[in-house]
């Protein structure tokens, strides 16, 4: 279910779009329906710089203006520049007594001048039509309705034509909604598919007119239902078309990925097994580095020349002394001396007594 808000900010947006030159009808059957409309409608001109023209007959005066300053127009401000006239159709539309179509037009003319002189980008007009029913004008009223359409192209102005239901008879209404481009019925701005231009509607003989008109509407509509489906056998194709390209791509995607997956699964066991190795080697080097240091440490070196006496066979150490080279070896090593005869002494040698 669409939320409420979000439909009345999309009838805002779309009564904000409304333009010069636009002839629209609202069609209501209670206050709920029509001021929600309404004053937004004049709101928007009051932005635009436009020269607004409310005629009231339903509502009083006071409670359009209350609407208006509920919404945060200043009425008083607006209206003592011009921006905003409300009158009572009394004053307008049965300004005599009575409803005149060429009255009524001329007062629009005259208002169009007035605005324009005044500086207002358009002039933008709303009038409660209740007043209509039971008076002697209303044979008038669809046809006044159709020549504003001339009015409203030719000049830069627009209007919304308020429009009570439950007030006019359903005959009075089928030629209203005929002789308005647009239509706002519960809170949608909808173009009107039955929209008789004023060429055609202001012509004698409607009956035959209307018959081909509604005829060049079957075939109309016949036609756009052909396009239509042809239209969706063409997306419906598309459609098609996309889900088996995507399908394909959806499984070479799969079958990369467990390629990618095979090969992230390989790097993990060739890591691990070269971690294992690293450790193994590590510890193996570890232990080959122990045992250098505790062999270096049952090590200790002689290096450099030894001054040697080649009579006595002494050696002189770093002091100068001159010293038998077993004490010297002795105290410059961890060596000790044992004394006895090789071979080839042994028989020479007297033993000492």
């Amino acid at each position: 279910m669409a939320d409420p808000s979000d439909k009345r900010s999309e009838l805002i947006n779309r009564i904000n779009n409304i333009a010069a030159h636009d002839h629209i009808c609202l069609v209501y059957e209670t206050l709920e329906e029509q001021l929600p409309v309404v004053i937004p409608f004049v709101k928007a001109g009051l932005e635009r710089g436009e020269q607004c023209v409310y005629i009231a007959h339903e509502n009083p005066i006071a409670r359009i203006s209350e609407a208006l300053s509920a919404e945060g127009v200043e009425v008083e401000a607006v209206a003592k520049e011009g921006a905003l006239v409300i009158a009572a159709a009394s004053d307008v539309y049965l300004k005599e007594g009575h409803f005149d179509p060429d009255r009524m037009i001329g007062f629009l003319e005259d208002a169009m001048d007035s605005s324009e002189r005044s500086g207002f980008s358009a002039l933008r007009i709303t009038g409660e039509m209740a007043w209509a029913p039971g008076n002697p004008g209303i044979a008038h009223l669809a046809a006044y309705e159709s020549r504003l359409n001339y009015f409203f192209q030719n000049n830069y102005a627009l209007a919304l034509c308020q429009y009570n239901r439950k007030r006019f008879p359903d005959e009075a209404m089928l030629d209203i909604i005929a002789t308005h481009p647009l239509i706002i019925y519960r809170d949608a701005v909808c173009k009107n598919f039955y929209y008789v231009p004023p060429d055609e509607f202001l012509k004698t003989g409607q009956a035959a007119l209307t018959v081909e008109r509604l005829l060049e509407n079957v075939c109309s509509r016949e036609c756009a239902e052909k396009a239509l489906m042809l239209a969706h056998e063409e997306l419906e194709r598309r459609v098609g078309e996309r889900t088996e390209e995507l399908t394909i791509a959806n499984a070479l995607l799969l079958k990369e990925v467990a390629e990618r997956n095979r090969r992230e699964e390989e790097i993990d066991a060739h890591r691990h097994h070269l971690d294992v190795l690293v450790r193994l080697r590590t510890d193996e080097l570890t232990r080959t580095n122990e045992k250098l240091l505790n062999e270096i440490a049952d090590v200790k070196i002689l290096r450099g020349l030894l001054p040697m006496c080649p009579s006595c066979r002494k050696v002189r150490n770093d002091k100068g002394y001159w010293m038998q080279i077993e004490a010297y070896i002795k105290e410059h090593s961890e060596a000790e001396f044992s004394h006895n005869f090789c071979p080839d002494c042994k028989g020479k040698t007297r033993p000492v007594r």
